[in-house]
């Protein structure tokens, strides 16, 4: 496979997790610890979930430790309101997925 044909592969894989990603936590995020009434979905978790998206799609190899010290530096952690413990609970269940969806494989096209 030449180069231009690797990237285009790795963003239509990208594009698809993404998609999915999001109709499935939109469902599923009212069943977060930390959720409380008047969370809404685009404003309060989508912008911390892309970025743990972004982590694993960026670096699929990161260890969990490693993705979470960089998920907790994020913009997107620095401007919510929610307390660390609530950070890392939502991290552990959507990297717990991720790991689940790929099967602890790389999403990069061999």
């Amino acid at each position: 496979m030449n180069v231009q044909g690797s990237a285009s592969s790795e963003a239509m894989v990208a594009e698809c997790l993404i998609a999915r990603a999001e109709m499935t936590w939109r469902d599923a995020y009212r069943d977060f610890p930390c959720c409380r009434a008047g969370d809404d979905f685009e404003h309060t978790y989508w912008p911390r979930i892309q970025v743990i998206y972004a982590l694993f799609l960026r670096w699929p190899l990161l260890t969990a430790d490693t993705a979470l010290a960089l998920y907790l530096d994020s913009a997107a952690v620095a401007e919510s309101d929610k307390i660390a413990i609530q950070h890392r609970v939502l991290f552990g269940r959507v990297w717990a997925q991720l790991l689940r969806e790929t099967r602890n494989r790389s999403l990069r096209p061999v």
